[in-house]
């Protein structure tokens, strides 16, 4: 990585180069860990916790963007999709389109998409569900506590107040960030804690 030029303040245009370059590099990791590690215990825990912290960041990024109505705004709308990775898939899907409904199906409820929420619950779901498949003894699974969304639910959020509100969506996100900080907890709890009845070790 090049060197940033500047000493007080860092130019706009050296730390997107600099970023830029960055996840191109972590890209490169994540794709090593992908072709080359066992799919054990240690690895489903690592998948879930890049699947927990993208959902909710993203989750977060979306409420704001419809609480503040970025996304009725080009650019915003433009910065949303940027944030999701989608921009390329989404003018694929709807050319143009600045529609709501497409934005939300694309973004949130497009399990096909593997940077929308839906997906990254479904992948989230299904690790845990194989995570705790391990478990010597009965313990709540964890992955019943994520709303999984579907096709169905579009309308509902697409639907607002009369002050233009996406309540059901914005309810949706507020879920999502919510149980993945009680995820990230409780997996701390089963797994790293090793002082109570529930904790194991990760499988080698």
């Amino acid at each position: 990585m090049r060197p940033l030029r500047g000493s007080a303040t860092l130019a706009e245009a050296d730390a997107l180069h600099a970023l830029g370059q960055l996840s191109r590099t972590l890209a490169a990791v994540t794709g090593a860990q992908q072709d080359r590690m066992w799919r054990d215990d240690g690895w489903r825990l690592m998948t879930i916790g890049r699947q927990i912290e993208r959902l909710s960041w993203l989750s977060e990024a979306l409420s704001r963007g419809f609480y503040t109505n970025a996304v009725h705004d080009a650019a915003g709308h433009g910065v949303v999709l940027d944030l999701f990775d989608s921009t390329i898939s989404f003018h694929a899907r709807h050319q143009r389109s600045r529609s709501m409904a497409a934005l939300i199906e694309h973004v949130v409820l497009n399990h096909q998409n593997p940077r929308s929420l839906g997906w990254v619950v479904q992948r989230l779901r299904g690790q845990l569900g194989r995570l705790h498949a391990n478990d010597p003894h009965p313990l709540e699974d964890l992955s019943q506590r994520l709303r999984n969304p579907g096709p169905d639910d579009l309308t509902t959020l697409c639907e607002s107040d009369h002050i233009g509100d996406f309540i059901h969506l914005q309810a949706l996100l507020a879920h999502f960030m919510q149980v993945g900080g009680q995820l990230s907890n409780e997996i701390s709890l089963r797994h790293f804690t090793h002082t109570a009845e529930v904790g194991r070790s990760v499988g080698a």
